[in-house]
């Protein structure tokens, strides 16, 4: 297994939610390669502009499937799909 130390990109959340860092970090570099996928044997990165229409899409899928805010649900998946699911529940 190989070790990859990077600096971190977003300070650590005192306040709000994890959607809010991934807005602020939309609206600071929306090019920013901000999340890598694996499917089958590749990687894939998305940028932050991406993955924040991707956390949008399933927040809205989750919203008109009749989720409120404040309630949970359990999202299965794989990798990055996962990933997005979980901050997308948050968005709602």
């Amino acid at each position: 297994m190989r070790e990859l130390s990077v600096v971190a990109n977003i300070p650590p959340i005192s306040s709000g939610n994890i959607t809010d860092q991934i807005e602020d970090l939309f609206v600071r570099n929306p090019n920013f390669p901000s999340v890598a996928i694996q499917s089958d044997d590749e990687w894939r990165t998305i940028t932050a502009a991406q993955f924040r229409a991707q956390v949008r899409g399933v927040a809205k899928g989750l919203i008109a499937e009749g989720l409120k805010a404040g309630e949970s649900c359990q999202g299965h998946g794989m990798s990055g799909h996962l990933q997005i699911t979980r901050f997308g529940t948050q968005g709602v």
